[in-house]
């Protein structure tokens, strides 16, 4: 089974394409910047993970905004606790991102992750205006967070995307993805 069946493209004119697409049949060449994600499903409760990973050594800015991304994520998932405002993750993310750099911020993209289960997104949506903006955490919920730091308006390069599964626990999170390393892989 596929989880996404679409097709999620992030492109500027003339630069950088990404996105969730089916197999292609691309030689990879040094420089070239690949995005994983997704995740098993064990008995039928889906798991989203995402990673970055450059075909040698990224440029500066990649690097940069995957640096930034991870910051960003951090910052959102320290304030997961019962009781918090799902936009409360989102403006955490955005804060940090906008005082590494105004042009990383996460309000770019509105969206910051989204609720796990039966189907890899669920309810409740990390988005700071939604109509689920005010919907409180729960111990037992199960979220993805994913945040970015994409190199807007150029898009010379992916950014940064990562993405970690966290149940939701009595005092704060337990973050299930935690194994599955973060930093940005390179594959020399």
């Amino acid at each position: 089974d596929v989880p996404m069946f679409s097709r999620v493209p992030m492109r500027g004119p003339g630069h950088y394409h990404a996105g969730i697409l089916a197999p292609q049949a691309t030689v990879l060449k040094k420089g070239d910047m690949l995005m994983f994600d997704g995740g098993p499903c064990h008995k039928g409760y889906w798991s989203d993970v995402q990673r970055n990973a450059c075909i040698g050594e990224p440029p500066a800015i990649q690097r940069k905004l995957y640096d930034a991304a991870l910051e960003g994520l951090d910052a959102a998932l320290s304030v997961i606790k019962p009781g918090v405002r799902v936009a409360e993750i989102h403006r955490a993310a955005a804060e940090r991102l906008g005082k590494i750099d105004p042009k990383f911020s996460v309000i770019r993209n509105v969206f910051a992750g989204h609720g796990l289960g039966l189907h890899t997104h669920e309810q409740p949506y990390l988005d700071p205006t939604g109509d689920q903006s005010d919907i409180i955490l729960k111990e037992g919920m199960y979220l993805a967070v994913e945040i970015s730091a994409q190199d807007v308006p150029e898009f010379r390069v992916v950014g940064g995307f990562p993405e970690d599964n966290v149940l939701v626990t009595k005092d704060g999170y337990e973050n299930l993805t935690k194994d599955v390393p973060r930093e940005l892989w390179i594959a020399n």
